[in-house]
């Protein structure tokens, strides 16, 4: 009776044939459960400070993840930049990409332009972020008014990406039209 009543228990907690979650697993559904701000709480208390400890990496994924849901720009770029060289590559890729983002947020094209050529010159990626990081390239540009600049990685986008998707051709022509630049919006 008592083994049953243990049962009952362990279940109603969450607890499953693979274990008992631990601290980071409870953490990340936080943040899937529509409280991120507690979940970043609990990363900046329990992610181990050396960044060799056994998780470090996993956790940093998770804050970088955290801090773009959050829109706290300024603190992402600081943690991207201040990555150590050891991080695992998929964490970096991830924290790039999503630092890239949140430096475009803040209008600072150039610091988002130097994530991105780390991303795409030093880590391979899959094609989906190679993508995403191409289209956040052509936008640092059109954030620095450089419309001639992004024209022709947009070509290149084109061409490379063929057929371009409806929400992108609409983007490029919408900037290329507010640039004055109405011959090269046609194509």
């Amino acid at each position: 009776m008592r083994i049953v009543a243990l049962l009952l228990m362990l279940t109603s907690y969450g607890v499953d044939a693979q274990g008992v979650p631990d601290m980071l697993d409870i953490t990340r559904r936080f943040a899937e459960a529509s409280a991120p701000q507690l979940a970043l709480a609990r990363v900046e208390q329990m992610q181990p400070p050396a960044s060799t400890a056994p998780r470090w990496a996993d956790w940093e994924q998770l804050r970088c993840t955290l801090l773009a849901r959050l829109g706290r720009h300024p603190e992402l770029t600081r943690r991207v930049e201040a990555l150590p060289p050891r991080t695992p590559d998929a964490v970096v890729r991830s924290c790039l990409l999503q630092g890239a983002r949140a430096a475009l947020a803040n209008a600072q094209a150039a610091p988002a332009r130097v994530f991105l050529a780390q991303l795409i010159w030093r880590h391979e990626m899959t094609a989906d972020e190679m993508r995403q990081a191409r289209l956040l390239v052509i936008e640092t540009y059109l954030t620095e008014d450089r419309a001639q600049d992004a024209f022709a990685l947009m070509l290149r986008y084109q061409l490379d990406y063929k057929p371009v998707d409806r929400d992108t051709a609409a983007r490029f022509v919408d900037a290329l039209l507010a640039a004055g630049l109405e011959k090269e919006a046609v194509n």
